[in-house]
């Protein structure tokens, strides 16, 4: 068995794609929550 970093990456980090989108002002969203505005509130 020939394991390399690229294969362990992609055996554990896997990110669903799923529900994420780009919004009219470029900014990502997750199933319709627009995550710049969130991120603001959390940083203040």
């Amino acid at each position: 068995m020939n394991n390399t970093y690229t294969s362990l990456v992609n055996q554990t980090f896997h990110f669903p794609q799923e529900g994420f989108d780009q919004n009219d002002d470029g900014y990502l969203e997750f199933n319709g929550l627009d995550l710049i505005s969130t991120e603001n509130w959390y940083a203040n």
